[in-house]
């Protein structure tokens, strides 16, 4: 329980919890306005990180100044139910998998970023200058194509706090997939996603704290 004897620093830890609600609630609608369907990954993430914020400043609340939200919330955290969609032992194996990865990142020091993408540009495009790298990868968009073409995306975000990123959350889904010819299918990689075929998955959000 925080130390009732300092006012000052219980009011700055209620403060600092209904500010981070405040900014998962924003987070929250930011990613139910872009959803891209009913199961959209990122609405799940932050409706996650939604409840927890929730749930922290309402205990705070209760312990420093004895009062409550008009939230309800549920005993303990939701276990991550079990994928009920494609059933092997009734359909057989499958016979093409597909994994959907999604990483978001943020851009916590463009500085830092800017120098990454040059020196990642240095390494794909050898005798080239570091002038000429720096004025290659002089935008964010532009130092994170050479970040990706460098080191691929496992690469970036393995690197990312490296090159000036911080990561915020993940989620891959292994799905059962029908067979695909060609490459129409990279034009809209997701947008055909049908939860019924998900097999499992695997979900992290990692602390807002700076």
């Amino acid at each position: 329980m925080p130390d009732a004897s300092n006012p000052a620093a219980v009011a700055d830890r209620v403060r600092a919890a209904a500010d981070a609600l405040k900014q998962a609630i924003d987070r929250h609608l930011a990613a139910v306005e872009a959803r891209t369907g009913e199961s959209d990954p990122a609405v799940q993430v932050a409706y996650t990180e939604l409840h927890d914020v929730a749930a922290q400043y309402d205990d705070l609340l209760f312990e420093c100044h004895d009062e409550v939200t008009p939230f309800v919330f549920a005993d303990g955290p939701e276990e991550e139910p079990e994928p009920d969609g494609y059933d092997e032992e009734a359909e057989g194996p499958p016979q093409w998998i597909s994994i959907a990865s999604r990483w978001n990142l943020e851009v916590a020091d463009v500085d830092v970023l800017l120098d990454a993408g040059a020196l990642a540009y240095l390494a794909t495009h050898p005798g080239t200058t570091h002038q000429d790298a720096e004025e290659d990868a002089s935008t964010v968009s532009r130092a994170l194509n050479h970040l990706l073409d460098a080191y691929g995306e496992r690469g970036l975000v393995e690197r990312a706090e490296d090159c000036g990123l911080r990561p915020r959350g993940s989620t891959s889904w292994l799905l059962a997939a029908k067979p695909v010819i060609g490459e129409d299918w990279m034009d809209a990689p997701f947008d055909d996603i049908d939860p019924d075929d998900l097999m499992y998955r695997i979900d992290e959000l990692y602390s807002t704290d700076a």
